[in-house]
């Protein structure tokens, strides 16, 4: 899930590519630091979409109602 929310952003983003290159993995980096505190990966899609506004919301609704059909 992470990888496909990953894509997606790195899709939706009017940057250059190495710009981009950025963002994924500082992304990458966020998911990593907080897996490692113990936080699920849904949990951290929230955090982001909270912290960047409705922007990301088009991104992150569509993974979310797939995992709530896990």
């Amino acid at each position: 899930m992470k990888e496909q929310y990953i894509k997606q952003v790195e899709k939706e983003l009017c940057l250059p590519r190495n710009e981009k290159k950025e963002v994924v993995r500082d992304l990458n980096e966020v998911f990593a630091s907080a897996l490692e505190h113990g936080e699920t990966e849904q949990q951290v899609m929230i955090a982001l979409h909270r912290r960047n506004g409705k922007g990301l919301f088009r991104v992150l609704l569509p993974l979310l109602l797939l995992l709530q059909r896990l």
